[in-house]
């Protein structure tokens, strides 16, 4: 697989969810377990990613490939979260030699969601959500993959300041 090299130094000048340099070389030399609330944290803040999160994708996902059933889920999620970011106005077009390692990674992506979905005991709605998103970024769907990967049942009408209910849902 195309990727960055953790040696490379390039990661020097990568930013992550922050726009700020992360120490990216450091979280992803151990992707044993879940993904950290650090590691989640240099990659993506409140919608934000970066060129730095793009260039982690690789690692991430051979993390969720060898990473026990009951943590994959979590690698999945982030690894879609940040391919479906990357395709909103606020962040970064990746440069062209990342472009290639992000299509490969939108190909990884969509085997391990579907095993997931497959072999996860006991999907509750947000990991489901989660899941289907992940198959949608995978698909090349990057806003319905949102809409799934964002699932809220209920939420605020930016219009009138009202809760509202997703049509259907009894909660």
């Amino acid at each position: 697989m195309n990727r960055l090299e953790l040696n490379d130094p390039r990661w020097a000048e990568l930013h992550g969810g922050y726009r700020t340099p992360e120490h990216f070389t450091e979280l992803l030399r151990d992707l044993s377990g879940a993904p950290t609330p650090e590691l989640w944290d240099a990659l993506h803040h409140q919608g934000d990613v970066d060129l730095g999160s793009y260039a982690s994708l690789p690692y991430l996902l051979d993390a969720a490939e060898n990473a026990e059933p009951e943590d994959r889920t979590d690698w999945i999620l982030l690894s879609a979260l940040i391919l479906a970011l990357r395709h909103t106005e606020r962040n970064p077009e990746p440069p062209t030699w990342l472009s290639e390692q992000l299509a490969e990674s939108e190909t990884r992506l969509l085997p391990l969601a579907l095993s997931a979905l497959t072999v996860t005991d006991d999907l509750d709605e947000d990991t489901l959500a989660g899941l289907l998103g992940a198959v949608a970024v995978a698909r090349g769907q990057a806003p319905l993959g949102r809409v799934f990967l964002d699932w809220q049942p209920e939420g605020i009408c930016e219009a009138c300041g009202e809760t509202v209910t997703v049509a259907g849902y009894d909660a």
